[in-house]
């Protein structure tokens, strides 16, 4: 056994000083309301998001399967299958629901463009809502676009 012990030390304090390194980064790291702290250093999966078209599609309306990269069914339940892989724009689909209320949906939106903000660097200020879904444009359709819109608002 050899008495240099110089590359065991350099060694412990290059473990050191990055542990130090990373424990110093997550200190300074800004809180993001509605994200837990562990959630910060993780990589980011695929491309960058730039944008999002969300549309409401009542019942009963025929849409095409490949029109759209996301749903969001009744119940909150979310389909992603995206048309092009790593797109920089996406289309998404709420979908009515034939109960009256819109709070399964509004969950699995909100949870769905959180995942994009954090993981794919999504700026919430470009979500903008199909101006065939918009109750401005189009005071007639059902109450869940309506709280759609005001969701999004």
């Amino acid at each position: 056994m050899t008495r240099d012990t110089r590359n065991t030390r350099v060694t412990i304090c290059l473990v050191m000083s990055m542990t130090l390194g990373a424990a110093v980064l997550m200190w300074l790291e800004t809180p993001t309301r509605g994200f837990p702290r562990d959630t910060y250093l993780m990589a980011e999966r695929g491309g960058r998001i730039e944008t999002v078209t969300i549309d409401f599609i009542q019942l009963g309306r025929e849409v095409a399967g490949d029109e759209f990269d996301c749903w969001i069914q009744a119940g909150a339940d979310v389909q992603w299958t995206p048309r092009v892989p790593d797109a920089r724009h996406v289309n998404l689909a709420v979908l009515e629901s034939a109960e009256s209320g819109f709070d399964a949906q509004a969950t699995g939106l909100l949870r769905i463009l959180g995942a994009m903000k954090q993981e794919r660097g999504l700026s919430l200020a470009h979500v903008k809502l199909n101006p065939d879904s918009d109750v401005r444009y189009h005071p007639d359709l059902p109450e869940q676009a309506h709280a759609l819109r005001d969701l999004l608002v």
